[in-house]
């Protein structure tokens, strides 16, 4: 997807928010900071958009040694915003991120990838309709009846620390 795409889903995010149409200014972070390194990112956007906001940081990402992510990891909510959790996974290992628990146990990117494979294969067409126009609470009973109707084994939002070391 696109810088421009993913402005628009952004905005959408936003608007479903605020009940209202909002501009919102957009820079990637590796043209807003070229050249920094950092050592922690705590990323939570609205709309689960942070797929996008990762890919226009990778350049930071890369260059970073002892980086650590901490992001929300929601299946159902990454396919509402237009991508599937396996492209995140997918992302963040190429770019030689392990996953682990907030408490330092390593999760294992292979299981992980095979829970995120099982929310693939969900129409997101259908997803987005569910949860249009819904509260935080709404789409949390969503989230949770979508769960119960496919064999999905993790928590279906949980907190995940993604680090090339162990924490």
């Amino acid at each position: 997807m696109r810088f421009k795409e993913a402005r628009g889903i952004v905005q959408a995010a936003w608007r479903r928010m605020l009940g209202m149409a909002a501009d919102v200014n957009m820079v990637r972070f590796d043209d807003l900071r070229p050249g920094i390194s950092v050592d922690f990112v705590k990323i939570d956007i609205e709309g689960d958009t942070k797929y996008f906001a990762l890919q226009g940081m990778e350049n930071c990402l890369r260059r970073s040694a002892n980086i650590k992510v901490l992001a929300e990891f929601s299946p159902r909510s990454m396919l509402e915003a237009g991508y599937r959790p396996s492209q995140f996974l997918g992302f963040m290992a190429n770019l030689g991120f392990a996953p682990y628990e907030l408490s330092g146990v390593p999760i294992g990117m292979e299981s992980l990838l095979q829970s995120a494979r099982v929310s693939d294969a969900a129409d997101s067409d259908v997803l987005r309709a569910q949860m249009s126009g819904k509260d935080n609470l709404e789409i949390l009973a969503c989230v949770q009846d979508y769960a119960r109707e496919i064999p999905y084994l993790r928590a279906v939002i949980a907190n995940i620390v993604f680090s090339r070391k162990p924490i």
